[in-house]
């Protein structure tokens, strides 16, 4: 229902190898990337997104706790950098522990894993009333004979 990709500078998407539960890819050092979160269902999901342990949005520690994009029905959304504000993101690029942005915040520890939290949207509950099933329960059916003139005219006044 929902996938995930890592492409690389030219909207490729990067080879992957599933291993021990996880899956595994490899690029060029250097190399930049963005992520793809394509839903395929006809509800809204929220996606709290890390790089390197750090979320997406803030560059801060990742959170199950912390607000992510909005992926609408049918459609998808691409990451394609730490959001520095509402126009300027600071580029994915593969490289060693050493020069990531993670290590030069003193957060190393999760360098080189992507992760992703999604959560749907939680759906409206609706109440609709119950109509009985034996017709002999529902009143249109007890009252489908009856006469609204019984005995043809009504008596005169006294």
């Amino acid at each position: 229902a929902l996938r995930a990709r890592m492409l690389d500078s030219g909207g490729r998407p990067f080879s992957a190898l599933c291993a021990s539960g996880r899956v595994v890819s490899t690029g060029e050092p250097g190399e930049r990337y963005s992520l793809t979160i394509e839903n395929r269902t006809g509800q809204r999901y929220e996606v709290v997104a890390t790089v390197d342990g750090l979320d997406v949005l803030d560059g801060e520690d990742g959170s199950y706790g912390k607000r992510g994009y909005l992926i609408n029905a049918y459609s998808s959304v691409e990451i394609d950098g730490f959001r520095r504000s509402e126009a300027e993101v600071a580029a994915f690029r593969l490289g060693d522990v050493g020069g990531s942005y993670a290590a030069s915040k003193g957060k190393a520890r999760n360098v080189g894993v992507i992760g992703f939290a999604l959560f749907s949207e939680r759906q409206a509950v609706v109440y609709a009333p119950r109509y009985p099933t034996r017709p002999w329960q529902d009143d249109t059916y007890l009252r489908s004979g009856a006469d609204p003139f019984p005995g043809g005219y009504a008596q005169p006044p006294r």
